[in-house]
C-alpha cells in the first residue's frame, strides 16, 4: 500500500528527491533566528520526538524554505514568549511518511480575514489557527519517501564538541504559566534526559507538590493569583514539619541585581533567568536535581 498526502499537503518525495536528517535539517532553520530571539527574551523550541523517522528522502531545499519562512514571520510579529517548531506523523506506511509540521507563536495573532487571504496566497498548502491576541499555528503537512537502507549515511564518530552530554535522571516539576514557554523548556528539559510533569498556576504547583515526590522543582515568578514566590512559601510550609528539602529554583525574566537575594530570601535554592539556553539549564539541574533520581 502507498499512501499519499491529504490534498493540502506538499509531496517533497520526488521532486529533487535526495536523502537528509530531518532533525539536523529543522535545527539549520532556527538556528539563524536563536540570537535575534534570545536578545529579545523570545525562545526557539525544537521538538522533534523520537517516534518521528529522523533519515528520509526529498526536497529539503523546499521543506527549509517553507520552515524558515513560517520561522521568521513567526519570530518577526512575537513580542514575547517564543516559537515552537514540532514535526510529528500524520500517516506511514514502509515506503512513504507523511510528517505534520506546525509552527507555533504567542504574537498578536491573526483575524480570520487575514487567515484566508494567508492561505489564498500559499495556494492552500498552509492551515492556520489564531486568535486575535492569542498567537497563532500554521500547519502544513508534506509527503517523503523512506531511503533504501544503504542510502543511512555511517554515524560520525563523536568528537569533544558533538558528544552528547550525561543525561540527567530526575523529577521536575516545572511551574510555567506561558504555553509556549512550558513547552520548550518541557523539550529541553526531556532532552537533558529529565521526567517532566509541568503546573500552569502557582496554586497547581502547590497541589501537586509532595515531600519527595520530585528532585526539582522549576518556579516561575511572575504568574498571576499566585506567583512562584507565594507558591514556594506554601511548600516550604509543607516541608516545615521536617520533610526533606526539596531544591526550588526560581525561573525570572527580571536578571538584575538583587534578583537572587529576593528570590533567596523567599525560600528559593536559586534563580535561572530566561531566556536560557539548554547548557545554563543542565548546569542547574545537574547541580540542584540530585535528589531521588527516578524510581
Amino acid at each position: 500500500m502507498t499512501l499519499r498526502a491529504r490534498s493540502d499537503g506538499l509531496d517533497l518525495s520526488t521532486i529533487e528527491a535526495v536523502p537528509f536528517d530531518l532533525e539536523t535539517l529543522i535545527e539549520a532553520v532556527a538556528a539563524p533566528f536563536r540570537d535575534a530571539a534570545l536578545d529579545r527574551g523570545l525562545s526557539i523550541a525544537v521538538l522533534v520526538p523520537s517516534g518521528v523517522p529522523r533519515l528520509l528522502v526529498g526536497d529539503p531545499h523546499r521543506l527549509r524554505q517553507v520552515l524558515a519562512n513560517l520561522v521568521g514571520n513567526a519570530v518577526k510579529f512575537t513580542e514575547q514568549g517564543g516559537v515552537a517548531v514540532r514535526a510529528a506523523v500524520d500517516q506511514e506506511d514502509d515506503d512513504v511518511v507523511v510528517l505534520a509540521f506546525t509552527v507555533e507563536d504567542t504574537g498578536p495573532g491573526i483575524s480570520e480575514q487575514q487567515q484566508i487571504s494567508l492561505r489564498e496566497r500559499m495556494g492552500g498548502h498552509i492551515s492556520v489557527c489564531s486568535v486575535p491576541g492569542q498567537g497563532a499555528t500554521f500547519r502544513f503537512t508534506a509527503r517523503f519517501a523512506r531511503p533504501p537502507a544503504e542510502a543511512a549515511p555511517a554515524a560520525p564518530a563523536p568528537t569533544e564538541a558533538t558528544a552528547e552530554a550525561p543525561r540527567i535522571a530526575a523529577r521536575v516539576l516545572l511551574v510555567e504559566d506561558n504555553p509556549v514557554n512550558r513547552l520548550v523548556a518541557t523539550g529541553m528539559l526531556g532532552r537533558i534526559g529529565c521526567v517532566v510533569e509541568t503546573a500552569s498556576t502557582g496554586q497547581q504547583a502547590v497541589e501537586r507538590f509532595a515531600p519527595g515526590r520530585y528532585d526539582l522543582v522549576l518556579m516561575d515568578c511572575q504568574m498571576p493569583d499566585m506567583d512562584g514566590f507565594e507558591a514556594t512559601a506554601a511548600i516550604r510550609a509543607r516541608e516545615a514539619s521536617g520533610a526533606s528539602h526539596t531544591p526550588i529554583v526560581a525561573l525570572t525574566a527580571n536578571a538584575i541585581e538583587g534578583d537572587r537575594d529576593q528570590c533567596l530570601a523567599a525560600g528559593m535554592d536559586d534563580y535561572l533567568a530566561k531566556p536560557f539556553r539548554l547548557a545554563e539549564l543542565r548546569r542547574v539541574v545537574a547541580r540542584w536535581g540530585g535528589g531521588i533520581g527516578l524510581r
